[in-house]
C-alpha cells in the first residue's frame, strides 16, 4: 500500500479523470494485489502514528515535488512506481534513498520494491534492506521461536525460519526470505502467494497467485533495461556511465529523467513534460533546499542538541520548525505563526497529542503476541475513550464507543472477517471466494449481495438480492472496459496503456473523448457534441487556466507556496483569497473589492467571520474541538450540546427553544423532540432502512422496500400508498 507517496511523474498516475472504479467500496477492499499491503518500514498499523505522521505529511516526510525529504534525517526519498495490472498483478517501482548504501541494479541509493533482503550481522542480529532502501536491524533472536526483537520503529516482527525468515506486518502480509536473505515470496494476510525467481542474485520475475508472470531483464553489466508486466506491457530503463538510473520510461513513452551531483546523490529530476526538480546537499549530505520548476525554493537547515530541530522555510519565506528525539519521533511542532502542537511517545509510537490550546488527546496501546503494538483505545480531551480490543490473533475483535456500545467482528482461521455484530445485536456476514476475495454480504435481514470474479481474480459481476445482475469485462491488462446493468445497458471505456480513460461510450452509443499532457493531466475533454474544454498547466503540474467550448477562458493564480490566491472568469473578474503564514485561509475578496475575513483560534479553528459590511459571527468550541455555541453579528446565541459520540443531543435557538435529538444503539436518529414538546419517531428495520415514521400527532408514514433495500412503496398517515 503506497498511499505515503507524493504526487509521482507517472504520466498516468496523478489524472484528473481517473478515480475509483464503479461499485468500489472502500469498506469492503477485496483487493489482495501487494501493492495494497503495507511496505515494512513504512507500516502505520495504528491510527495515532497515521495521525501523527499527517502533522508532517505524508509518512512523516515532508513533499518536495515528486520526491520526499525526511525532515529530522535529511535524506532524499524518491519512489516511481510503474502501472499495475489486474486485481493480483504485482506493481513494480523503485525507491531511491539519498543515505541508503545499498546499490542494486538501478545503481546507488536504488532499491527495487520486491528486492528486499536479509543480511546476517557478526553479532547475531540481522538487518532487513526495505522497499525504500531502509536498514532495519533485530536483534535478541528467541532460540525457541525463531522471533527477533525489533529496533525501535521497526512496525513488522521477524522470524527465522528452517526455510530462511518470514517477516509479519501489522495487517498480517507477510514477506519470506530464503536462506541466503533474498526475498523469495510474498502471502497476504488470507494466504495468496506472489513467487520470486531469481538470477544470478537479480530478480527475474513474479509469479501472481493466478499464475501471471511479471518478469525482469538486464543487460550484461547488470543494469536493470526493462520489466514486463502480466498483460504484456514494458517498461524501459536506462542507466549512466556510473550505473545509475538515467531514465525510466513508461508503456505511453512518457520518460521521466534523473541526474545526479559530483557526490553521486540525486539532484535532479526532469518529469515527462521537462520540468524540473532540483535537490542541493549540504555537507552532511542532508537536503539543504528543493526548488520547483518555477524556481521557487524551500529550504532546510538541522540544529543540533539534545534533540534535532529543522526549521523549513518555504518560498513565501515562513517557516515552520520541528523538534524532534534523537530516534526521529516528533516531540513538537511550531507553524510560521508560532502555534505549537507536542507529541509524547512510548514504543515508538504516539501515546498523546497536545494542540496549541494546551489540549490532550490520548492514545491507548494494545502489545501483540509478536511484540508488536497496535492501537488500544483513544481518549479525548473530555475523556471520552473509545477501545479496540484483540482476540489471541491479535485480530480486532471489538470497538467499544465512549457511551459503551460494542461492535463484535467475527474472524475464521484463514484470517478473514466473517461477521460484523452492532450494538444491537444485528450480524452482518461475510463470506470468500477460494482465492480469498470478498464473495458475498449478507445484511441482518438475510439478503445477499453476491460478487463474481474471473480466474485473473477480476470482479466481473456484482448480484443483487433480487437476482439482478451488473456485470462487468476487462481486457487483456486487467483494466475495467466495460459495465453491463442489469437492464442490458452496456457503457464501454477505452483506456491507454497507463489505465487512463481517453474515450468513455454510453449506453446510447455516445463518446466522450479525454487527451492529456505529458505529466498526466487532463488537457481537453470532447463531449459527443464535439464540444471541447482544454485545460492549461504550469511547470508545477497547476491547472492555470480553463477554456470552455466557447471559447471563454478562465484563470487560476498561486501564490509562491503554490496556494490558489486568484480566479478570474471570462468577463475579467477577479476573486482573490489571502492566506496567513500558516497556510489557512483569511479572507476572501470579490471583483467589487468586498472582503469576507476568517479568524481562528490557535487550533486551527474558525473562531470568527467578518463579512464585507464589518458584521462578525462567532463560534465557540469545547476542548473535543466541536461546535458548542455560535453567536450572529446581531448578538444572538445560540448553543448545541453533543453526547459522548460527538452527535448532535440538542440545540437552544437564541430564544431559549430548546430542539432534542435521540438515537439508537446503533446511530440511527429515533426521536426529535421539538421546543413545544412535540416528538415525532422514526422505526428502522435490521438493515437500518426507515420503515416507519410517527408525528407528534399520532399519524404513521410507513415505507416498504425489497430485498435489494429499494424502496417499493410508502403510505402516508392518510393510509394514501405511492
Amino acid at each position: 500500500m503506497e498511499t505515503g507517496d507524493p504526487e509521482e511523474d507517472k504520466c498516468c498516475g496523478d489524472s484528473e479523470a481517473g478515480g475509483a472504479e464503479e461499485g468500489g467500496e472502500c469498506c469492503e477492499d477485496d483487493s489482495e494485489a501487494p501493492e495494497n499491503q503495507v511496505e515494512e518500514g513504512d507500516a502505520c498499523d495504528a491510527a495515532e502514528k497515521c495521525k501523527a505522521d499527517s502533522e508532517l505529511g505524508l509518512d512523516g516526510l515532508a513533499t518536495a515535488g515528486p520526491a520526499r525529504i525526511n525532515p529530522h534525517s535529511g535524506n532524499l526519498m524518491f519512489s516511481p512506481v510503474l502501472p499495475g495490472g489486474d486485481a493480483f498483478d504485482p506493481r513494480p517501482g523503485f525507491s531511491y534513498n539519498s543515505q541508503s548504501g545499498e546499490s542494486g541494479p538501478a545503481g546507488d541509493g536504488w532499491t527495487q520494491r520486491y528486492q528486499q533482503s536479509v543480511q546476517s550481522q557478526p553479532d547475531g542480529s540481522v538487518q532487513v534492506v526495505n522497499a525504500s532502501g531502509s536498514v532495519l536491524t533485530y536483534s535478541d533472536r528467541d532460540p525457541v521461536t525463531g522471533v527477533y526483537t525489533p529496533q525501535p520503529g521497526a512496525a513488522d516482527s521477524l522470524r527465522q525460519t528452517p526455510d530462511g525468515w518470514t517477516a509479519t506486518q501489522p495487517t498480517g502480509f507477510q514477506v519470506f526470505y530464503d536462506s541466503s536473505g533474498q526475498q523469495s515470496g510474498m502471502a497476504s494476510r488470507t494466504g495468496n502467494l506472489w513467487t520470486m525467481t531469481h538470477d544470478a542474485g537479480k530478480l527475474s520475475s513474479i509469479e501472481s497467485p493466478v499464475g501471471r508472470r511479471t518478469t525482469y531483464a538486464y543487460d550484461a553489466s547488470g543494469s536493470l533495461t526493462s520489466i514486463t508486466d502480466g498483460a504484456g506491457r514494458q517498461s524501459s530503463f536506462t542507466t549512466n556511465a556510473k550505473g545509475q538510473l538515467a531514465s525510466i520510461t513508461n508503456p505511453e513513452l512518457c520518460q521521466t529523467g534523473m541526474e545526479y551531483d559530483a557526490q553521486d546523490r540525486l539532484a535532479t529530476i526532469v518529469d515527462p513534460a521537462s520540468n524540473r526538480h532540483t535537490y542541493t546537499y549540504d555537507g552532511q549530505g542532508r537536503v539543504e533546499s528543493y526548488t520547483n520548476p518555477l524556481g521557487q525554493a524551500t529550504t532546510y537547515s538541522y540544529l543540533s542538541g539534545n534533540s534535532t530541530t529543522t526549521p523549513i522555510m518555504r518560498p513565501d519565506g515562513s517557516v515552520t520548525t520541528l523538534v524532534f528525539e534523537d530516534n526521529g519521533n516528533l516531540r513538537s511542532k511550531q507553524d510560521p505563526l508560532g502555534n505549537v502542537t507536542s507529541y509524547t511517545w512510548e514504543n515508538n509510537h504516539v501515546t498523546s497529542i497536545e494542540n496549541p490550546l494546551g489540549q490532550i488527546t490520548t492514545y491507548l496501546q494494545h502489545q501483540t503476541a509478536n511484540a508488536g503494538i497496535r492501537q488500544g483505545g483513544i481518549v479525548n480531551p473530555l475523556g471520552e475513550r473509545t477501545t479496540y480490543a484483540y482476540n489471541s490473533s491479535d485480530q480486532l475483535e471489538a470497538i467499544v464507543n465512549p457511551l459503551g456500545q460494542r461492535t463484535t467482528l467475527v474472524w475464521n482461521g484463514l484470517n478473514q472477517r466473517i461477521a460484523k455484530v452492532d450494538p444491537a445485536g444485528y450480524r452482518t456476514t461475510y463470506s470468500y471466494t477460494s482465492d480469498n476475495q470478498l464473495q458475498s454480504v449478507t445484511n441482518p435481514l438475510g439478503e445477499t449481495t453476491t460478487r463474481i470474479y474471473d480466474t485473473l481474480g477480476n470482479l466481473i459481476a456484482r448480484e443483487n438480492p433480487l437476482g439482478h445482475r451488473t456485470s462487468y469485462a476487462y481486457d487483456d491488462a486487467g483494466r475495467r472496459v466495460s459495465t453491463e446493468n442489469p437492464l442490458g445497458y452496456r457503457t464501454t471505456v477505452v483506456r491507454d496503456n497507463l489505465n487512463r480513460p481517453i474515450v468513455d461510450e454510453n449506453a446510447l452509443g455516445e463518446r466522450t473523448t479525454l487527451t492529456y499532457n505529458m505529466n498526466g493531466r487532463l488537457s481537453s475533454r470532447e463531449n459527443p457534441l464535439g464540444y471541447i474544454e482544454t485545460r492549461v498547466y504550469d511547470g508545477a503540474k497547476r491547472l492555470v487556466a480553463e477554456v470552455n467550448p466557447l471559447d471563454e477562458r478562465t484563470t487560476y493564480g498561486y501564490d509562491s507556496t503554490g496556494r490558489r490566491d486568484s480566479v478570474t472568469n471570462p468577463l475579467g473578474a477577479t476573486w482573490t483569497s489571502v492566506y496567513d503564514a500558516a497556510g489557512k485561509l483569511i479572507a476572501n475578496v470579490n471583483p467589487l473589492g468586498e472582503r469576507t475575513t476568517t479568524v481562528y483560534d490557535e487550533a486551527s479553528r474558525q473562531i470568527a467571520v467578518i463579512n464585507p459590511l464589518g458584521n462578525r459571527s462567532t463560534n465557540v468550541y469545547d476542548p473535543a474541538g466541536r461546535r458548542i455555541a455560535s453567536v450572529d453579528p446581531l448578538g444572538h446565541h445560540s448553543t448545541t450540546m453533543h453526547d459522548a459520540l460527538g452527535r448532535v443531543a440538542s440545540q437552544v435557538d437564541p430564544l431559549g427553544n430548546r430542539t432534542s435529538y435521540t438515537y439508537d444503539d446503533r446511530g440511527n436518529r429515533i426521536a426529535l423532540e421539538n421546543p413545544l414538546g412535540h416528538r415525532t419517531t422514526s422505526v428502522y428495520d435490521a438493515a437500518n432502512r426507515t420503515i416507519g415514521s410517527v408525528n407528534p400527532l399520532g399519524g404513521r408514514a410507513t415505507n416498504i422496500y425489497d430485498a435489494a433495500g429499494q424502496r417499493t412503496a410508502s403510505v402516508n398517515p392518510l393510509n394514501e400508498r405511492t
